[in-house]
Parts: structure tokens; C-alpha cells; sequence
């Protein structure tokens, strides 16, 4: 045990050799030790306030376990077979759309967590270790984080007073603006600021924007130092698509209406300069520094980008014939057979990349494989665009279950978790790295809000559900303050409007008050032509 003591424990019929062992260790019977181990598997097996049953056994499993996944491995464990870091990662505050519906005071905390890990400048830290030692880079999605799970939070719970908590910056070392990534302690800064402040400050410092109006590459961007040189004056597409998303979010919850106005200009900017980015069919993935396009249909090496596509539909900035049609273009990177969503196609072998994608072995990851928190971003382009059949075929495709039952040999990891990523090419199909990664956390935000349709607004919920036409009728059971409400979705019929009924009498609205009236009743959704 922990104090180097040997202590034996007698093996007991019906009882685990593991569970003795525990039993041992805790100065616990079996029994004692078999009721803790049952009481372990209640609590994560009900994580998440939305239970669903819908028939469909392999998705019922996903949607029970992925919180599981998010819980341990994302949210507090940080760490998987081959990458136990144990850091904190910037970006994992995104898997706070998913324990949003387990835990909101854990996000609330790590929200106030992260903004404590943030400089003057608007960089952060990108992967620390606690107070404060750790990554620092010059980087925009991370930085864009923090005002995107804020704005989710306030939106999910009603609290407003999180925008009011003060947090210090910390201290340089921030890495100068021509400098690589770098790992060093920092201390807090006497003078705080509002959350609220922190988040601007973030949005604000990506106001740079190069030739084509574009928002402009850092020399650091993915954090990896490669290609530094071609980097300087490099525009993102998707960061600029991204951006837009991230200030609409953000401009939701406040109550500035001068600042709400600021960031409108700004969005359509934005919007405007997106047109630029227009070849064909297809939105290009960045421009470098000499301004030629990467992802253009000409292109010898990535002339497909996925998630550009997507963002494209999800964040609103494409013009929506461009962005329909670029979701459709994007539909030749999935590989159905091989159960592969194809990050980009094709990869880069010497390419021209300013994102670092190069550096890595064509197929695998952002290199021409799937990274499936972008394939999940490109599910959710679907549903966007109400294409919930097309949107379905692609869920069963990247589901973990379908990889162990029909090339489980080839999968070669396990297929109870959601993988980060599988490889395309040379490596089609081969699992990569699993439990971590936040995939699982995006693709259970996406089963939620799009397919079942549950939009929490604080002490109300939407309903606007888009079930494929297998699921006949699902029943959900959400779990809120003031008891339980139970949701039977009616998907027997193709066409009419959803109708909200409640006690027999049917509502034109899909909106539910989550007060003490409706708990222990059961809501009915049935389309009525």
C-alpha cells in the first residue's frame, strides 16, 4: 500500500481478485468493497443530466459513454495511453460543451482557471502545469477559447455574474513577436481584470488583418515553429471564419449595446473579406505570405480542406449558396468504406503549408486523415443545412462500434472510446490516439443540440430535434434542479410541423419553462402536417 505495508487479502467466491485487493487496501470487506465499486459505475454511468434511448444500440452506447470519456480522460485525467502530459491544455475548455450537461460549476472553474493563465497581449498558455509553468505561444484559436466557453456557459446556466469575477494576467515571459514557442514559469500580475475584459482582450488582440483583409497568421501558429519564414504575412481562412463565429457568440451576452455594434461592424468586415477566399467551389484554406492561395482546386497538395468548408456553414460568415456548395464539395473527402473523414485532400508531402500540417507523415492526423473533431464539425455543417440523413450516415461511419465490428483487426484500438484521430492513405482506417483529445466532447455537443435538438437557456429549453428516419421514437430523460422531465420524440411521421404536447393539449412553441410545474411530466414531440 501507499505506507510500503504488505497486507494479504483472502481471495472470496463471487468477488474479483481486484476488488480484494481494494477491499485490502481500504481496510474494507468485500461486500463492502463490491458496494463501492457498484455505487463508482452508477455515478458515471448517469454523468450527464440527458439520458436517451433510441432504439439504435450502437448509438445508445455513444451517447451514454462519451461523457464518461470527456469527464475522465479530457476534463480532469488530461492524459492517454502514449500522451500522459497531465498539463492543462488551453483548448480543453471547448470540452466544456459537453460538461456543460454533467457538471456547469467545473466550467465555471475552469473558466476563471483559464483566464488566469492569460497575458496582456491576448496569448496564453497554451499547455500548463499548475500555478502557472508551461507553454506560452503566439496562437489564435487558443486564444479564442476563452471567449466562446464563456459566452456557451452564460447561455447553458443564466449566470451573468461569472463576466464580473476579476483574474490577474500573468507575467511575461510572453514570447516576443518574432521568437519561437516558450516554457517557462510566470507569476500573476497585481492588477486584475473582469472576466468580461479578458475575453475582449482576447477577441481584440486578432484585429490584424493583412491584404486580403483576412486575419493574419502568427510566426508560432500551431505552436510547432515550422516554417516560420513563410508564416509572416500569411492570412487564415478558417481563423478568420472562426473569429467571426467567436464575436457573434460573444456579442450574444452582452449587454454593451455601443460594444454589440463595434463587433457587428467588425463581423461583416469580416464576411466581406471571406469573398476573397472564394475559388470555384470551395473556400481556399489560407494565403500565404506571397499571396498564393493554399486549397484552391489547382493545388498539387491540399486542394481540400475540410473544417474550412464547415466553418464556412457553422459560423455564418460564408455567403449561404458558397457555403452550401462547399459542404457539398467536401463530401468527396469521406471515405464510407474505410469509415474515414478525410481532414484534407490531398496531403502534403513538400507543400507550401503555414500551419506545421507538413511535418507530418501524409494520412495521419490533419494530414490528409481524419481528425475527428473536424469531421464532427463537418457532421454539424449538415445538420445546419437540414441534411439530417447525410448528416446520420456520417455518424454511423466515424462511430467507434462500426470500426470494432467490421475491420477491427485493421482499427487496432479500442472501439468503446472515441479516437482523436484514423488514418487515411497507407494507414486507412488505423486507429490513432484515444480517449484524449476532445472529440468526444464535440461529437456529444453535436448528438444534443442538433439531433435531439436540447438548447438549455437557463431555465428554459428548445426543442428542435432532427432524429434520422430509423429512429422511430426516442425517449429522453432530462435531469434539472427541480426533478425530472421526460421528452418522447414521435419521428413515425416524415412531413408537418413539431408540435409540442403536454397533458394532451398541443402548443405552438417549442420552448419549455424548466420550473417545479412540469417536473415528473412528459412532453410530447410529434410532427403535425
Amino acid at each position: 500500500d501507499s505506507d510500503g505495508e504488505i497486507r494479504y487479502c483472502e481471495e472470496k467466491p463471487g468477488v474479483s481478485n481486484l476488488l480484494s485487493i481494494y477491499g485490502a487496501l481500504r481496510g474494507k470487506s468485500p461486500e463492502a468493497a463490491e458496494k463501492d465499486f457498484a455505487e463508482t459505475k452508477t455515478f458515471y454511468a448517469s454523468l450527464s443530466d440527458i439520458e436517451a434511448h433510441t432504439g439504435s444500440a450502437e448509438f445508445d452506447y455513444l451517447f451514454k459513454w462519451l461523457p464518461y470519456q470527456t469527464y475522465c480522460a479530457d476534463f480532469y485525467g488530461r492524459c492517454c495511453y502514449g500522451n500522459a502530459v497531465g498539463g492543462y491544455d488551453f483548448r480543453s475548455l471547448l470540452d466544456g460543451h459537453a460538461m456543460l450537461y454533467c457538471d456547469p460549476p467545473a466550467v465555471r472553474r475552469r473558466i476563471l482557471d483559464a483566464a488566469g493563465h492569460q497575458f496582456r497581449s491576448g496569448d496564453v498558455q497554451r499547455l500548463w502545469f499548475p500555478p502557472a509553468v508551461g507553454l506560452c505561444a503566439h496562437e489564435a484559436t487558443d486564444r479564442l477559447c476563452l471567449p466562446l466557453m464563456t459566452a456557451a456557459y452564460v447561455t447553458y446556466t443564466g449566470d451573468f455574474t461569472v463576466l464580473a469575477e476579476r483574474i490577474p494576467y500573468l507575467t511575461e515571459p510572453a514570447p516576443p513577436a518574432d521568437s519561437r514557442t516558450v516554457f517557462a514559469a510566470a507569476e500573476p500580475t497585481k492588477k486584475s481584470d473582469s472576466v468580461l475584459e479578458h475575453c475582449k482582450r482576447a477577441l481584440e488582440s486578432l484585429s490584424a488583418t493583412g491584404a486580403h483583409g483576412l486575419v493574419c497568421e502568427f510566426p508560432d501558429e500551431d505552436g510547432d515553429g515550422a516554417r516560420r519564414d513563410e508564416r509572416r504575412g500569411a492570412e487564415n481562412v478558417r481563423t478568420t471564419m472562426f473569429l467571426y463565429y467567436v464575436v457573434g457568440r460573444f456579442s450574444s451576452i452582452l449587454s454593451d449595446t455601443d460594444l454589440k455594434l463595434r463587433y457587428a461592424t467588425w463581423r461583416k468586415r469580416l464576411a466581406d473579406a471571406l469573398d476573397a477566399a472564394w475559388e470555384e467551389d470551395r473556400y481556399v484554406r489560407q494565403f500565404g505570405a506571397d499571396g498564393r492561395a493554399v486549397g484552391a482546386p489547382y493545388d498539387a497538395e491540399c486542394a481540400l480542406d475540410l473544417s474550412v468548408q464547415a466553418l464556412s456553414v457553422l459560423s455564418g460568415a460564408g455567403r449561404p449558396d458558397r457555403a452550401e456548395t462547399a459542404v457539398k464539395t467536401a463530401l468527396s473527402l469521406v471515405d464510407f468504406k474505410a469509415g474515414v473523414v478525410k481532414s484534407m485532400d490531398p496531403p502534403f508531402v513538400v507543400g507550401r503549408d503555414t500551419s506545421g500540417t507538413a511535418a507530418l507523415p501524409p494520412g495521419v492526423k490533419d494530414n490528409g486523415g481524419q481528425r475527428t473533431s473536424k469531421a464532427v464539425g463537418y457532421i454539424r455543417a449538415l445538420y445546419a443545412l437540414g441534411q439530417k440523413e447525410a448528416a446520420y450516415k456520417l455518424v454511423e461511419t466515424i462511430n467507434p462500434v462500426r470500426h470494432g465490428k467490421t475491420d477491427g483487426d485493421n482499427y487496432r484500438v479500442e472501439p468503446y472510446v472515441l479516437a482523436d484521430d484514423v488514418g487515411a492513405g497507407r494507414y486507412k482506417g488505423r486507429g490513432g490516439r484515444t480517449w484524449y483529445g476532445g472529440a468526444a466532447s464535440a461529437l456529444y455537443a453535436c448528438f444534443v443540440e442538433d439531433l435531439l435538438g436540447l438548447h438549455r437557456r437557463g431555465r428554459k429549453i428548445l426543442l428542435s430535434p432532427a432524429p434520422p428516419a430509423q429512429f422511430k421514437e426516442i425517449t429522453i430523460r432530462l435531469r434539472y434542479d427541480c426533478g425530472y422531465l421526460t421528452v418522447i420524440i414521435d419521428n413515425t411521421s416524415a412531413k408537418g410541423e413539431w408540435k409540442t404536447i403536454v397533458d394532451g393539449i398541443a402548443y405552438n412553441t417549442n420552448e419549455i419553462s424548466l420550473t417545479h410545474s412540469i417536473a415528473g411530466k412528459t412532453v410530447r414531440l410529434k410532427r403535425v402536417p
